[in-house]
């Protein structure tokens, strides 16, 4: 779960720089991506890919135009280390925010349900499907998903977060990794081990595969699934949810 965590008042450039909501608006309408039916032609992982890339260049447009204003004075008196650590504590926040709406808008597009999950106690994901009601209810029909842009050594929060569901919970089942970038083969064996799914992106699941083949049983190397699939593999958990109509897929 992603908080930009920006203060205006003691970074005034930030107001300069549009929301990560409002920077995919630009990157669709850049990609000529507004149409939904589209986007829905191109396969997941290539669509995610395309636009992180693109909301990227687009949000490096934004920083140069800031720190153009920032060298001609318009902030005020600033040093430039308040400044240089501002934009980059900003740029690693946005950068998850970002991927974050992303994965929100695949789920719309393709009319999967969603919802932040909330009261998990010490235990934090980013999506639960198709809401908590299920979850709590009927928790062998609900996924919870951490969604990473890169993994670093932060899987070692999910593998804790997951740990707290299931031994003091007793949720078992349907925990699921989402990584856009290559996970480290370390993180992946000890996931599948563990039983969580592991999503990674497409150019990068037979590689894993071969790395972790020797360390993992077939059972568990059946949960190493590629970025492009995950959508898919969300759909039967929506089978008997009710829908909302789509209406704006940017909302």
């Amino acid at each position: 779960m992603y908080n930009t965590n920006e203060n205006p008042k003691t970074s005034p450039w930030l107001t300069d720089i549009p929301s990560p909501k409002d920077i995919i608006k630009e990157a669709l309408k850049e990609l000529s991506y507004s149409d939904r039916f589209k986007l829905l032609q191109i396969p997941a992982n290539e669509a995610v890919r395309e636009l992180e890339r693109k909301c990227h260049e687009i949000y490096n447009r934004y920083e140069e135009q800031v720190r153009r204003n920032f060298r001609e004075g318009k902030y005020g008196e600033y040093s430039d280390r308040e400044f240089e650590t501002s934009l980059a504590n900003s740029r690693r926040a946005r950068a998850g925010a970002t991927l974050e709406q992303i994965f929100k808008l695949m789920l719309r597009l393709r009319e999967i349900p969603w919802e932040k999950p909330s009261d998990l106690r010490e235990a934090e994901f980013d999506f639960v499907i198709p809401d908590m009601n299920t979850l709590e209810k009927n928790p062998d029909n609900a996924v919870l998903i951490s969604l990473k842009r890169k993994v670093r050594e932060r899987w070692k929060l999910t593998v804790g977060d997951a740990y707290i569901l299931r031994k003091i919970y007793g949720y078992k089942n349907n925990i699921w990794f989402v990584s856009l970038f290559e996970p480290p083969s370390e993180a992946v064996k000890v996931f599948l081990k563990l039983g969580i799914r592991v999503y990674v992106p497409d150019d990068s699941y037979e590689r894993i595969l071969e790395k972790i083949r020797t360390s993992v049983s077939e059972d568990e190397s059946s949960k190493l699934r590629k970025f492009s699939q995950v959508f898919s593999d969300l759909e039967p958990f929506c089978k008997h949810h009710h829908q909302k109509k789509l209406g704006n897929f940017m909302r």
